[in-house]
């Protein structure tokens, strides 16, 4: 806008466009949200419910979800990094070896690669951050979604930018935080808790003394691995989820199975149904037979008249 000048509508539109902007997460990390919601069968969530007949049922949440992906994806991982199906390493020497053997053992690897790989299987990336704690080797998974790698040619991480909101209590107060680790060649950097600021903008980053650590590695220590990825595809940081592209198909069947169950749950049972009264009183007898009229059955009204019996219909 040019100074002097009063914002047109347009204008206006536009800087609140633009705010949203700022505020609202990254593109890829809803992306990859929505990627996880479908895996753990939550992508429904903020629908109105299944049995709400006031919207159209294709706007609705089914109230039956297959479990598909989550379930398929857990017995790959299994397939691939059970507990008999985890690759055994080795390093030339018995000594070494044995040094291999208790890093796996210590560092819990067959269980962590187990979760790294449904990451992969569910957002098509998976994020691991390697160190010690208290003398044992430890392998954390960050959530590929709340990560921003700087990757070289080769695909190695230069650097890790981790940042996310959360709410939490700063000055005795509840509010919106920030939470920021960058991880590079030389440092681990975490910076102190943040007030997420009102119009969207970045807030000033400080420091955390205490948990910054200057660990002079000369190497980043974390693995970016892109699960199936597609050599046609251009995005340089992302894999291919196990089910992307097939939310339509699972989204179809989970609507399939709400129909079954809510066919089960009219029809299993008969419902009892009131016809032929008065709409003044309604001191007719509920119900109505399977064949209206003839001898021997209630008149049409409900009258009691005639008195049922199966040999009088027969």
């Amino acid at each position: 806008m040019i100074p002097g000048i009063a914002p047109t509508g347009l204008d206006t539109v536009r800087a609140g466009l633009a705010q949203i902007a700022r505020i609202a997460d990254p593109e890829r990390m809803q992306q990859l949200d929505l990627y996880e919601r479908l895996y753990k069968g939550l992508a429904y969530e903020g629908r109105p419910s299944f049995w709400d007949t006031t919207v159209p049922l294709h706007e609705r949440a089914p109230c039956v979800t297959s479990g598909l992906p989550e379930a398929a994806g857990r017995r790959l991982c299994a397939l691939v990094f059970g507990a008999r199906q985890f690759p055994r390493f080795t390093a030339g020497t018995p000594a070494a070896n044995a040094v291999v053997a208790d890093v796996v053992r210590l560092a819990m690897l067959p269980l962590r690669m187990r979760a790294a790989l449904e990451q992969g299987l569910m957002l098509g990336t998976w994020c691991l951050i390697l160190g010690v704690r208290e003398g044992l080797p430890v392998v954390q998974i960050q959530s590929a979604k709340l990560c921003t790698p700087d990757l070289d040619a080769a695909g190695r991480v230069r650097s890790l930018d981790v940042r996310y909101r959360y709410q939490g209590k700063l000055d005795g107060r509840q509010c919106t935080l920030w939470f920021r680790r960058v991880i590079d060649a030389t440092r681990d950097v975490q910076f102190l808790p943040v007030a997420a600021r009102e119009d969207g903008y970045e807030p000033e980053w400080i420091e955390d003394a205490e948990r910054t650590i200057e660990h002079g590695l000369g190497f980043c220590p974390v693995v970016w691995h892109r699960h199936n990825a597609d050599p046609s595809d251009t995005d340089a940081l992302d894999g291919t989820p196990l089910f992307a592209g097939l939310e339509g198909e699972l989204e179809a069947l989970d609507f399939a199975l709400s129909q079954r169950h809510r066919n089960g749950r009219y029809n299993g049972e008969p419902q009892i149904v009131v016809t032929g009264s008065d709409p003044e009183g309604m001191d007719a007898p509920a119900g109505r037979t399977a064949r209206p009229g003839g001898a021997g059955l209630p008149s049409d009204r409900g009258g009691d008249s005639a008195k049922f019996s199966w040999f009088n219909s027969l």
